[in-house]
């Protein structure tokens, strides 16, 4: 399971998100950039590299189909739809009231932004507990991205990697 996610701020051009782990400590912050649909994820990896990792990817586009269920979650009216990411199905839950199509990890495509997501196995869950609208003049996505140079680049691929060369070499040990 994950932690619930906290939305920092948003504005027209950026939207950044923050799981919130308070027994862990870990950096794990997601900064998407909407004017070029990429999104920059910053992670410490305490655990397993010790490490801190700045990647950068596209926003895939996903294929949703809206389900004809509705319900409040807090103060806002929601409505249902599902897809299929990765070999695996996901619900979610979406607010119209907040017209941001986007929502936890990589989640986006819907017209409202997504309260809850779940994966239908039960394994995969992420549920919004703040949302903070910070004015633009207190958010320059171009500003923080360059205030993280402590962050090694790298792609996911070569990330995964690196984890899994330290696991075996942990279970080696």
């Amino acid at each position: 399971k994950f932690t619930p996610q906290e939305i920092m701020a948003v504005d027209e051009n950026a939207i950044v998100l923050a799981d919130e782990t308070p027994s862990e400590p870990q950096v794990y912050e997601r900064y998407l950039n909407r004017k070029k649909n990429i999104i920059h994820e910053f992670l410490f990896l305490d655990i397993a590299l010790n490490e801190k990792f700045a990647v950068e990817e596209n926003l895939p586009q996903m294929k949703w189909e809206i389900l004809n269920e509705q319900k409040k979650i807090g103060e806002y009216n929601c409505e249902k739809a599902k897809t299929t990411f990765r070999g695996r199905t996901f619900e979610v839950w979406y607010t119209p009231e907040i017209p941001i199509s986007y929502g936890p990890w990589k989640f986006n495509g819907l017209p409202g932004l997504i309260i809850i997501a779940k994966d239908l196995e039960g394994i995969y869950n992420w549920e919004l507990i703040s949302l903070k609208k910070v004015p633009e003049s207190e958010l320059n996505i171009e500003n923080i991205l360059n205030n993280k140079s402590e962050f090694t680049k790298i792609l996911f691929k070569d990330l995964d990697k690196k984890v899994i060369n330290k696991q075996i070499e942990n279970i080696k040990k």
